[in-house]
Parts: C-alpha cells; structure tokens; sequence
C-alpha cells in the first residue's frame, strides 16, 4: 500500500512539473520587449581610385569600435515552439573608416542609424530561443575627403538588415541575448543586450 501511494504521487509530482514546463514553453518570449546593447561595430566602405594611365582599382576600407543601440519589439505565438515578431532599432558608435594616401584620404564618420526588422524564432527551451530576421535600415555618416577628392558633407546608406542571434531567459522578464547585424553597404555589428519583457 505504501509503494502504491508513493508511486501515484510521483506520477502526480512528474504530471506536473511536466504541465508547467509545457505551460512555461508556450509562454515563453512573447509580448513586447525592450532593451539595450553594446556592440562591436565595423563601419566600411570601397574606395575606388583612378591613376594617370586610367586603371582603376578598388580597395575594402573599414574599421572597428565600440557602439550601442537601443531596441523594442513585439513577438507573437505561432505554436508551442515557433515565434514571429518585428523590432525596431536605433545604432550609433563605431570608428571612422579612413584610407590615406599621399594624393588624398577618404573616410565615413559613423553619426547614428535606425532598422525595422521582423523574425522568426525557434523556442529550444522554456529559457532559450535562437532567431534570425531580415529588414530595412539606415546609417548616417559624415564623409570626410582630403586633397583631389575634396568634399565633406554628410551622406547615407540605406539597404536591407540580416539578423540571427540568441535569446536566453535570466528571469520571467529579464534575458541576455548575442545577435550579429549586417546592414549590406557599409555594416557589420556583435551586439550583446539586455531584453525586458512586460
């Protein structure tokens, strides 16, 4: 009697620790959510240089630094595992992009940026989701031009966004997450944030 009264309530303890763990994996990263990160950011560009005998060549400038960027978004069940959503993003940091040479110099100042996105993410567990998104976006920059090709000003790029990261739950609203960014043109981007979701 004893061995059966232990056994159901097992049974019983499993049955619902399974109900919630299923329960929690429904639930899990949906709603609107907000954060900031820190990245690590390369700003780029092709400089395209003529010579006297009218060969053309082209070389990839760009350099690293460090950045952030603020985000929010909406993400909606599709099943127990499957979410879609769209966020929004403002960027700004970096380092500017600069090639010198003894005739001229040409470079990209970082100034800010903005994307929308949507995506579509894959719950792995109730704690962690991995994800990948495609949008539009665009970054700001003052141009600098030194010697023949003399000509500051401010100018931009607007192309498509890819997405793909990792999202893990710390608490019921806090999380972490590891995404990489690239905004076709002039744009790669490591960001870690902090997401909070309500």
């Amino acid at each position: 009697m004893r061995i059966l009264i232990a056994t159901l309530l097992c049974l019983a303890v499993s049955a619902g620790a399974t109900d919630a763990r299923a329960q929690d994996l429904d639930t899990a990263f949906t709603g609107p959510h907000l954060g900031t990160a820190a990245t690590a950011t390369n700003h780029h560009f092709v400089a395209i240089e003529s010579n006297a005998s009218g060969i053309i060549s082209t070389a990839n400038v760009g350099a690293w630094g460090v950045g952030g960027e603020g985000f929010a978004g909406y993400d909606l069940r599709v099943s127990p595992r499957l979410r879609i959503g769209g966020e929004a993003q403002v960027e700004f940091g970096g380092r500017t992009a600069q090639t010198i040479t003894p005739d001229f110099s040409l470079g990209i100042d970082p100034r800010y940026g903005w994307s929308v996105t949507g995506r579509l993410g894959y719950v792995v567990t109730p704690k962690a989701m991995v994800y990948a998104g495609l949008g539009y976006g665009t970054h700001y920059y003052r141009t600098i031009a030194t010697g023949a090709a003399a000509a500051d000003g401010f100018d931009r790029n607007s192309s498509f966004i890819l997405r793909g990261g990792m999202e893990y739950r710390l608490s019921k609203r806090a999380g972490v997450r590891l995404e990489f960014e690239h905004l076709d043109g002039t744009r790669n981007q490591f960001a870690l944030g902090i997401p909070i979701r309500f």
